[in-house]
């Protein structure tokens, strides 16, 4: 299969994901249908699996995609120092997840669940490794495809498990069982991208790997606060049936960010490359990367906040009307999520990890400060304002920080006229009592606004349409 550009790769992710995630909304459907507190318990065991497959690299995905989209040679050393790190990471991992079942206060549902994920970290690292492999190569298409196979795969398990009369348990186990499953498929599409020779182990690669460990290992922890400790926090606090309101809407938040990270995986290589050509083309796909984004996710994120109380009664019903007001107010930081993205993955590819690392730390540790005190009063409520405000500190911080990191890029400058159009699209939305008419009308307004306010530029079309047929260039093998 050939090497394809930003827009297919991209396109091809965002598919499959939209694809899977379909599927698997299916399956918290089913779940969240026959009972509130089930849907709560598999959404908590869910977000560990998730966690999981974060943890198991330590965040080191992002500098393996960067160091095999610009070498020549040694992939096969980068990958084999990838898998044994990742194997000592899931022994550790193994031992926490022991921990947390065994003393963590959750549900005997949960507990028995996160006792289940650890027969499936040897399977997730190799797992990961190998996505990483991919998408380094340029071969962001069949990484698509491969990860869409396994979602759909679990989840389709899973909801013929639940038809069935099975519990939330045998839903887990499934997805066990298909992680071990798709190890081949990896293996298959990865080995014959690689230069020629045996898989041996080279001290001195893995040695420079676990130099670049902390920085990466601090990245993804705090980015794992910011994202999933609402949804741990909440569960532990105020039990199965809060946490079940919660992840409608935190469902509804992955499925707007599907796009943003299919995008923002496919432009790390690029940047990275940039990065090494010329400054000036570094700052300029970092600011088409994030005029792309924002048409993209603004848009849908207006969307789901005006059409909060349709899409909660049709999908779930009333057993689930607290979740309406969470979902309006927790959409907004997915859109701040999605900027996010293109900030973390251009700091990154330009090797500021410090940077990245700030840029969490600040966000992480408003979250953490504001989560506890505002579970403790208004429970569901009260997560979601925690983790919206983290996510506008992490805004702020990035934003302040990206002056050092890409100098030059005006954050605001570039996407005010954008900004604007969403405002327009948001106010048509608000005075137009019926939902799928609001809807049209709201995209028209939207692209009218667009229009008078210039949002995009001839000269920005063609420089967007030229960034997402860009392609990765590397060495063959040899």
């Amino acid at each position: 299969m050939k090497r394809s550009g930003v827009f297919w790769s991209s396109a091809t992710i965002a598919a499959m994901r939209i694809f899977a995630s379909g599927c698997a909304f299916a399956l918290f459907w089913v779940i969240a249908r026959m009972s509130v507190v089930d849907a709560g318990a598999f959404r908590t065991i869910f977000v560990f699996f998730l966690s999981l497959e974060f943890l198991s690299l330590l965040g080191m995905n992002q500098y393996l995609i960067r160091e095999v989209s610009v070498a020549s040679g040694g992939v096969r050393s980068l990958l084999v120092s990838s898998f044994v790190f990742s194997l000592g990471v899931c022994l550790m991992l193994a031992l926490g997840l022991w921990g947390v079942a065994g003393y963590g206060s959750f549900s005997p549902v949960v507990s028995s669940g996160l006792l289940l994920l650890v027969v499936s970290l040897p399977a997730t690292a190799a797992v990961c490794c190998g996505q990483s492999i991919l998408v380094g190569l340029g071969r962001g298409v069949e990484f698509g495809l491969l990860q869409g196979v396994e979602v759909v795969c679990r989840t389709g398990t899973g909801i013929v498990l639940m038809l069935c009369g099975a519990d939330v348990l045998a839903v887990v186990t499934g997805f066990v069982v298909i992680r071990y499953l798709v190890v081949a498929l990896y293996w298959w599409r990865v080995v014959p991208e690689l230069e020629q020779g045996a898989f041996s182990f080279n001290a001195d690669y893995f040695r420079d790997f676990l130099k670049k460990v902390p920085p990466f290992a601090g990245i993804l922890i705090l980015y794992l606060v910011s994202r999933f400790a609402a949804q741990v926090m909440l569960p532990w606090m105020y039990g199965d049936k809060a946490a079940g309101h919660f992840a409608v809407a935190y469902q509804m938040l992955d499925l707007l960010l599907l796009v943003p990270t299919a995008l923002s995986i496919n432009l790390m290589p690029l940047f990275a490359q940039r990065v090494k050509e010329s400054e000036d083309e570094y700052v300029q796909v970092c600011g088409l990367g994030l005029k792309i984004m924002t048409l993209a996710v603004l848009p849908a994120t207006v969307m789901l906040s005006c059409l909060a109380g349709p899409v909660v009664m049709l999908l779930f019903g009333p057993d689930f009307t607290p979740s309406i007001l969470l979902l309006q107010v927790l959409i907004w930081a997915g859109f701040l999520l999605a900027l996010d993205q293109v900030l973390s993955t251009a700091a990154i590819a330009r090797g500021r990890q410090d940077a990245d690392l700030k840029a969490l730390l600040a966000g992480a540790s408003a979250s953490l400060l504001l989560l506890y005190p505002l579970i403790s009063v208004y429970g569901a409520l009260g997560a979601v304002a925690g983790v919206l405000g983290g996510c506008v500190v992490l805004m702020g911080a990035r934003l302040f920080l990206s002056r050092d990191v890409i100098p030059g890029l005006h954050v605001l400058s570039r996407l005010w006229r954008i900004l604007v159009a969403g405002g327009v699209m948001w106010l048509s939305m608000a005075f137009v009592p019926h939902p799928v008419l609001a809807g049209f009308v709201g995209v028209a307004a939207y692209g009218v606004a667009l229009f008078v306010f210039q949002g995009v530029d001839r000269v920005e079309r063609a420089a967007l349409k030229t960034l997402m047929a860009a392609k990765v260039q590397r060495s063959r093998p040899v």
